[in-house]
């Protein structure tokens, strides 16, 4: 009956109203309490949310709080023209609370990309509201996953949203790091990925990682033991910094190669969009046209591997981009690199901010001009950069016409 519904929608509604129209559907759903008389046509859904630190000992009795990480990262001096809200951007200290959890109890399941109880609540780290308002977690519109049952210990390597560049290698990957402290990987059987398509970059760096494809499941399962390893940040309410020793875990996956260890030449780039929705520069035209009296070249980032990306960051001893996934290859920066990150009217993000400090570079901000735009989410508008705002930033950085 499920699957007959699901072809039904796929034939009849475009793929980008599935989402929206899904959300909406399953809020109006639960607020009056459909769902639960839904249970016997397979709509299985999640429950509430609960934040792991604020579980109770009786519902999580018969897990094993294995150990507690807490780091602390001192975040350098980021540097801007006038902007909304970019007065932010200051110097802070960026805390870290991970827990690493070892779950006996059967009724604890990984589906959906998340962890959940017996009673079918999703187990994880603090949102904040803005996260909630914005980001909502997919699993909410979406009917649960079956589990299956595997031999031996699950370690947990997944995500909200593991598709994406920035949250594979700056959320997902470092999860390893963590069970490395307490774990030998001859122990762990299966590593969890959840639902997703499966890009080279994920295998790229998952083989540079030692773990083979066929470790990893994306089935919603079960598993003797489970593993997950559960981090909370600095929440600023503007983005979700990750902690120094993620940012060097990562990085070190690739660092022993040839290029990173030689140094950076004078190479300026300029990171374009590539094909995606939202985020574009507008008047890109001119902005490569300033540039280019800079001495900067424009590079697309698709189609790269990590290896090639690494390398390609490595060399430059200056970048410009757009907010966007790109600017994860910031884990390969060399120290005194100068970046200058181009975000939308009234957007703020600190994401790329703080890895451009645990790379020890200079980071300079620069808003696009506010152009009467309908949309409420900011981080979705498309750029439009005042040239002589980009010119006079270049120079704040210390860049010098060719």
């Amino acid at each position: 009956m499920l699957d007959l519904v699901r072809k039904i929608i796929r034939l009849i509604i475009p793929f980008y109203l599935r989402n929206t129209i899904r959300r909406l559907i399953f809020k109006k759903f639960r607020k009056l309490g459909i769902l639960f008389f839904l249970r016997p046509l397979g709509f299985i859904t999640c429950k509430s949310y609960l934040p792991v630190n604020s579980l109770n000992k009786e519902s999580f009795k018969e897990c094993i709080k294995k150990s507690e990480i807490i780091e602390e990262d001192k975040i350098k001096q980021a540097y801007y023209i006038e902007g909304k809200d970019l007065d932010l951007l200051q110097p802070f200290v960026a805390k870290t609370h991970t827990v690493i959890i070892e779950i006996s109890n059967g009724g604890f399941s990984f589906r959906n990309n998340h962890l959940l109880d017996k009673n079918l609540n999703i187990i994880g780290e603090f949102r904040s509201e803005e996260s909630d308002k914005f980001r909502p977690l997919p699993i909410y519109s979406q009917v649960l996953e079956r589990p299956q049952k595997l031999q031996g210990t699950v370690a947990y390597l997944s995500d909200p949203a593991p598709g994406n560049y920035y949250h594979w290698m700056c959320r997902t990957l470092p999860l390893l790091k963590a069970y490395q402290k307490f774990f030998d990987f001859s122990e762990i059987d299966f590593f969890y990925l959840g639902k997703f398509q499966i890009s080279n970059f994920h295998q790229e760096s998952l083989t540079q990682a030692g773990i083979a494809m066929n470790q990893t499941t994306q089935e919603a399962c079960r598993g003797d033991k489970m593993l997950i390893a559960i981090t909370n940040r600095t929440c600023r309410g503007f983005g979700d910094p990750i902690n120094k020793e993620a940012f060097m875990f990562t990085r070190n996956l690739f660092v022993n190669n040839r290029y990173l260890n030689q140094p950076k030449n004078n190479r300026r780039i300029y990171i374009q969009r590539g094909n995606v929705i939202g985020r574009n520069v507008i008047n890109e035209i001119q902005v490569i046209e300033l540039l280019n009296n800079y001495g900067f070249e424009s590079v697309p980032m698709d189609g790269k591997t990590i290896k090639e990306q690494a390398e390609l960051f490595s060399q430059s001893a200056a970048i410009v981009a757009p907010h966007g996934a790109a600017l994860t290859n910031l884990l390969f920066i060399q120290p005194g690199v100068k970046v200058i990150e181009l975000m939308p009217h009234g957007y703020v993000n600190d994401c790329f901010y703080v890895l451009a400090s645990h790379g020890q570079a200079d980071y300079f901000c620069l808003q696009g001009k506010n152009i009467n735009h309908r949309k409420s989410d900011t981080r979705k508008l498309d750029i439009y950069i005042d040239i002589q705002k980009l010119d006079k930033i270049c120079k704040m950085a210390g860049l010098d016409k060719i």
